[in-house]
């Protein structure tokens, strides 16, 4: 019997200033997108979306950082609908 595909997620990981990237952010936050699509039987995809030492107070990361790519990706098409 073939298994139906699994949907598949993308990981977005962002810390806010570069002195976080010697800590523990971006191991925890890559170890809980793994832990979450585990959980929920889903892929997770190579394709991941980082926004390291990228502030969201000024909506930096949603005007040209990798947020505002993963946006632009779902918009074009690029990141398959239910993903």
């Amino acid at each position: 019997m073939i298994e139906p595909a699994r949907p598949t997620a993308y990981s977005y990981v962002r810390f806010s200033n570069k002195k976080q990237q010697h800590g523990d952010s971006l191991r925890r936050q890559v170890e809980m997108a793994e832990r979450y699509a585990k959980v929920n039987k889903l892929h997770l995809s190579a394709q991941n979306f980082r926004d390291l030492g990228v502030s969201a107070f000024k909506q930096r990361n949603l005007k040209q950082g990798a947020l505002a790519a993963f946006i632009g990706a779902v918009r074009a098409g690029t990141i398959e609908k239910g993903s």
